[in-house]
C-alpha cells in the first residue's frame, strides 16, 4: 500500500508527517510526503525556525507527483496541518482530480485547526477553507471536539448535537470525533465518537496533551482499516494504543512523543492483534 501524506514537517520531533509516515512505514507501507510547512520543531516551543512552504513550490511538488505517475500506485491520501488557505485550495484541486482519475483512492482528512485547551492555532482563513474545499472530498474525517464544532458551526454538548449537525453535511464521509466531551463520557475518561453509527469508545483520561496525538490515532486507524478490521474495532484498537502509549510517556516523564513512544505503540499493536 502507498499513502500520500500532505501535512506539516519538522526537523526534530514527532508531529505531522514525521509521525504519520514513520508509523505507516513500520508496518511496511510506502509513504509519499508533501510538506505544507517546514519548521525546526513544533510551534508549541518558545523558539523555532522555518515557515510555510511557498504556494508555487507546494503546487509544483504536487504537479511533479502527478506527472511522475505515482498516483496510480496510491491507495490513500491523508491531509493534516496547512499553512494557508491557498494551499488548501491547491490540495483540494489535486485530490479531486486524483479521485476522479483513480476512484480506488480514499481520502482521510485530519482537519487540523486547534484544540479545546489551546484554541485555534492555524491562520484565520484556514478552517473555512477546510470546510468548504476538503470536507466534501473526504471519505474519513478525524476532527477533535474543537474542530468538529468549527466544522458544524455550533456548540455540541451531546452526541445528539453532533449527529444533528453533521447529518446536514455528511454524504460519503465517516466522521470520528476524538476527545469528544459529551455526557456519556465518564468524568475520568476521554471519548472517541463515531457520528455515523452513534457509537462511543472510551478510555481513561490522562493529564497529558502531547502534540501529534491525532496523527498517531489516524495512522493506527489506517493500519487497521488496511488490514480489513471493521471500523468500530479499528477505532477501539486505535484508542487503546494511543491511551497506553500516553500512559507509557507519562511513566517516563515525557510531555512529547519520542521515538521510544512511537516504537512502543507498534509493539502494543503487535501484542494486541
Amino acid at each position: 500500500m502507498k499513502v500520500l501524506i500532505i501535512h506539516s514537517q519538522v526537523s526534530y520531533g514527532f508531529v505531522g508527517s514525521n509521525t504519520t509516515s514513520l508509523v505507516l512505514q513500520l508496518v511496511g507501507m510506502e509513504t509519499i510526503t508533501v510538506p505544507t510547512v517546514l519548521y525546526s520543531n513544533h510551534l508549541g516551543h518558545h523558539t523555532y525556525g522555518g515557515g510555510v512552504i511557498p504556494e508555487d513550490l507546494f503546487s509544483d511538488v504536487l504537479r511533479g507527483i502527478k506527472d511522475f505517475g505515482l498516483l496510480k500506485e496510491v491507495d490513500l491520501i491523508i491531509t493534516g496541518f496547512f499553512g494557508s488557505a491557498r494551499q488548501i485550495e491547491i490540495a483540494a484541486e489535486f485530490i479531486r482530480e486524483a479521485k476522479l482519475q483513480f476512484p480506488h483512492i480514499s481520502y482521510l482528512c485530519d482537519p487540523v485547526m486547534g484544540d479545546v485547551d489551546k484554541g485555534q492555532y492555524v491562520q484565520d482563513d484556514v478552517p473555512e477553507a477546510i470546510i468548504s474545499s476538503l470536507f466534501p472530498l473526504a471519505d474519513f474525517l478525524t476532527p477533535n471536539h474543537f474542530e468538529a464544532e468549527k466544522i458544524v458551526g455550533s456548540s455540541c454538548l451531546t452526541q445528539g448535537d453532533f449527529r444533528k449537525q453533521f447529518k446536514k453535511m455528511i454524504k460519503q464521509q465517516i466522521v470520528m470525533v476524538t476527545g469528544a466531551n459529551v455526557p456519556k463520557v465518564l468524568p475520568e475518561n476521554m471519548g472517541t465518537y463515531l457520528v455515523n453509527d452513534d457509537l462511543l469508545v472510551q478510555a481513561p483520561k490522562i493529564d497529558l496533551h502531547p502534540p501529534g496525538t491525532g496523527e498517531l490515532f489516524a495512522a493506527q486507524l489506517l493500519i487497521s482499516l488496511a488490514k480489513k478490521v471493521d471500523l468500530m474495532n479499528a477505532i477501539t484498537l486505535s484508542v487503546e494504543i494511543v491511551y497506553r502509549t500516553m500512559y507509557h510517556m507519562k511513566e517516563a516523564g515525557r510531555k512529547e512523543f519520542a521515538l521510544d513512544d512511537i516504537l512502543f505503540s507498534m509493539e502494543l499493536r503487535s501484542g494486541i492483534e
